[in-house]
């Protein structure tokens, strides 16, 4: 594997990256893209795509965007080198940070529809939380690779 021009570097930055971190990096933005951006790409650029009274309607939308980003998990080599029970502790402890991240990834914006089921869902304090904690996130949008790397 070598790596690709698709990450623009400035001559700065790329002494400050070496080859195997470029490669590394690289194919990390790869296999996102084959993943998440790809099941974003069959489903639904939004979600959700109507507003929802059921928490379990809501969360089985999410169902092959959950699957995407267990897949993206496994194409990455440092990942697959980790025990089982390592990958177990690791996605289970952080999957909703990482839900919420790759949310804001794949979103531009934050949709009424998702406003709405999760003010319907979830009391006023939790959905104001979570509204709050979803804002924030999307604030990191225009630096989509941040977002990415933070996955």
């Amino acid at each position: 594997i070598r790596p690709s021009n698709l990450l623009l570097l400035t001559h700065s930055q790329s002494k400050s990256l070496s080859l195997s971190d470029q490669t590394l990096l690289t194919n990390i933005s790869g296999a996102y893209e084959r993943t998440c951006i790809a099941a974003t790409k069959v489903t639904s650029p939004a979600f959700p795509t109507s507003k929802h009274a059921r928490l379990h309607t809501f969360l089985n939308e999410y169902t092959e965007r959950q699957k995407a980003l267990v897949r993206y998990f496994k194409l990455i080599p440092e990942f697959d080198r980790v025990s089982i029970n390592d990958k177990i502790r690791l996605i289970r402890n952080h999957f909703c940070v990482t839900l919420t991240i790759n949310e804001a990834t794949l979103s531009s914006s934050i949709s009424q529809q998702l406003i709405d089921s999760v003010s319907f869902l979830f009391d006023a304090n939790i959905s104001a939380h979570l509204l709050k904690c979803i804002t924030l996130i999307h604030s990191y949008t225009s630096d989509r690779m941040l977002l990415k790397l933070l996955l």
